[in-house]
């Protein structure tokens, strides 16, 4: 499941004044910031303390249609980058809690990676997935290794590229170990956070 939302738009005004056949004529700069949050589920039944959940992202496609949403064409960007990302546990049902470990890992198909975006730990510790942290979203430390080829990717869209990435959670630890008369059992969602600035020019005239 992705989801796509659209929010905080910041207008910076840079107005030029002329007395005009008794106008004043503004011409402004309007900076418009659209936020983009790409969440991906994942549904997590393992028998195993290693395991990998693999995604690709297509994130041309996703910001064409963000583009599109506010009709915004990509010669209108001035920049994006990545914000953060963070993880939240949707579905949990089991009796008891799990402590896990592990990293996300990215690519860009065909381009530089895979690299680390993040680990998933708690203040350095191990993350508890039990039901008492359901709906609750993680904010977590990117890696910069990863974090560029992500903003890598953004600058080729920018430029007419589209870029496809990997995401893989790789998993390396868990406590209790699973089993096939115990699995793990729950599911989460890990979402990166977009920005785009765009700038746009237009012309008003004033009456005086």
């Amino acid at each position: 499941m992705r989801k796509i939302i659209n929010a905080a738009v910041f207008l910076v005004l840079i107005v030029f004044l002329a007395g005009l056949s008794g106008c004043l004529t503004e011409e402004r700069i309007a900076e418009i910031v659209l936020n983009e949050e790409n969440c991906e589920e994942f549904a997590e039944t393992h028998t195993s303390d290693n395991f990998t959940s693999p995604y690709l992202l297509d994130i041309a496609a996703e910001l064409d249609g963000l583009l599109e949403d506010n009709e915004i064409s990509r010669s209108d960007i001035i920049d994006a980058f990545l914000v953060s990302a963070a993880y939240t546990v949707t579905e949990f049902l089991q009796d008891h809690p799990w402590d896990l470990a592990g990293v996300i890992m990215v690519e860009r198909i065909g381009g530089a990676g895979p690299d680390t975006l993040l680990d998933y730990l708690d203040y350095n510790d191990y993350i508890t997935v039990s039901a008492a942290i359901v709906g609750d979203k993680t904010y977590v430390t990117v890696h910069e290794d990863g974090v560029a080829i992500i903003n890598k990717a953004l600058d080729d869209f920018i430029t007419g590229d589209n870029p496809v990435l990997s995401i893989v959670i790789e998993n390396g630890y868990m406590n209790p170990s699973p089993s096939v008369s115990d699995p793990l059992d729950f599911v989460w969602e890990f979402c990166l956070f977009i920005q785009v600035i765009t700038e746009i020019e237009t012309d008003v005239y004033d009456p005086l």
